[in-house]
């Protein structure tokens, strides 16, 4: 988390020191251990995860029976079809409820230890001349740890699942075709994602220091805005504000082009290991 504004990422400050990977693991770990008396909610919001994923590649196993089914004109019960329908449709509901819920009691449970401790140890405020953009920051960085869950857990936790049942219905019909579509995977599901996110971790340093350094711009204006006027100076504030808001658009469609590229090769990725999956695929083992 962000300590001072005095410190605040620059463009030119985007590799991270052995030092700050160490401070990142220990924070990491310090988070974990206020989440620790959440840790079945958030367990049991996986375990909800990892069966609405099953119940879903179920589903669409089944509904490729019935297809397959129907092109040779031969008949399939349709009660697993309607079974794994609902079951997905219940299990997906219940997941994203009760996983948010738990999420958001371990968020606020860790302001309260946050804010405790800086109450302690600051009782005469923060002490730093920007001592709002800093608590704004401080702020944002704890919403943002509920995709410490949301976007990182689970989606690990799909992988894992996913995986494992890719390869075997694959490697059923070809072995071959079950390590391609594993490789495959692995490009759109893992090594596209880690590019993505080293690149977008570079970029967040330039994100940071616009959206700080338009925060300060604005507070200068309404804060000296007396001032201003009284030596004809709103036109250069304005202005100000101006280019910083220019800076972090311009800071914020780069990274958004880089997302976009990103998603474009795991889009391309997930494709042909589909694609090359059902055009190998016989029929008559489907129906067997």
């Amino acid at each position: 988390m962000t300590t001072s504004p005095r410190t605040s990422v620059t463009p030119s400050q985007n590799g991270k020191s052995p030092s700050d990977a160490r401070s990142s693991l220990d924070a990491l770990r310090r988070i974990l251990e206020v989440w620790r008396p959440f840790y079945r909610r958030l367990g049991f919001g996986l375990l909800l995860s990892a069966l609405a994923l099953l119940s879903g590649l179920a589903l669409m196993w089944n509904a490729g029976l019935g297809v397959s089914a129907l092109a040779v004109g031969t008949t399939l019960a349709y009660g697993l079809l309607r079974f794994f329908g609902g079951a997905r449709i219940i299990l997906r509901y219940t997941e994203r409820l009760y996983a948010h819920d738990a999420m958001f009691r371990a968020l606020a449970a860790l302001r309260v230890w946050f804010f405790s401790h800086l109450a302690r140890g600051a009782a005469a405020g923060l002490g730093f001349r920007r001592a709002g953009d800093l608590m704004n920051r401080l702020v944002g960085d704890i919403e943002l740890l509920d995709n410490l869950y949301l976007r990182i857990a689970m989606p690990v936790l799909g992988i894992v699942v996913s995986l494992p049942v890719l390869v075997f219905v694959a490697g059923r019909e070809n072995w071959r075709l079950g390590l391609g579509l594993a490789a495959l995977f692995i490009l759109a599901a893992c090594v596209v994602p880690y590019v993505s996110a080293r690149q977008a971790a570079r970029r967040s340093g330039t994100i940071l220091h616009a959206e700080s350094s338009l925060r300060i711009a604005a507070l200068d204006l309404a804060t000296g805005l007396r001032e201003a006027r009284a030596f004809a100076g709103e036109a250069r504030l304005a202005e100000r504000i101006r280019v910083e808001e220019t800076r972090l658009h311009d800071a914020q469609r780069a990274q958004q082009r880089a997302m976009a590229g990103a998603g474009a090769c795991r889009f391309s990725a997930v494709r042909r290991r589909w694609l090359s999956f059902f055009w190998r695929l016989p029929m008559s083992p489907v129906l067997v």
